[in-house]
């Protein structure tokens, strides 16, 4: 399960360095036992942190360590075309899906929810 922060920066070259330190914070952890959790190397994190590095292909598996959406570290993050799996991609439309989501007025959203709630789903074919 996911959990949202809501002290994250978005904009700056240091978002990444930001986030990933406050969000480790938040959750009680170390680099050491974030490092050993997502099973990378203390030194990635650091790096990370301090921003010597500002990117990895290792962010998904720090975000999956920490609870968290990969976007919610680094929301520029966009994988290597040959890294693209599936779970990436379906974050990604998860975010659009919220981003449209909450773009629909208030008084609409239940409307939609109600739509969405009582469509067919792949194995409910009676449904037309």
């Amino acid at each position: 399960m996911y959990t949202r922060t809501r002290t994250l920066v978005s904009c700056s070259a240091m978002s990444l360095a930001i986030n990933l330190a406050r969000v480790r914070k938040a959750k009680g952890l170390s680099q050491v036992a974030l490092a050993k959790k997502a099973q990378v190397s203390q030194q990635l994190i650091s790096r990370l942190e301090s921003n010597v590095d500002q990117t990895t292909k290792k962010l998904p598996q720090i975000a999956r360590a920490l609870g968290v959406h990969v976007y919610d570290l680094d929301p520029n993050f966009m994988p290597d075309a040959g890294d693209l799996n599936s779970e990436v991609i379906e974050e990604q439309e998860e975010r659009e899906l919220l981003s449209l989501f909450r773009q629909v007025p208030d008084h609409a959203q239940k409307t939609v929810l109600d739509i969405l709630r009582n469509s067919p789903k792949p194995e409910d074919k009676s449904k037309p």
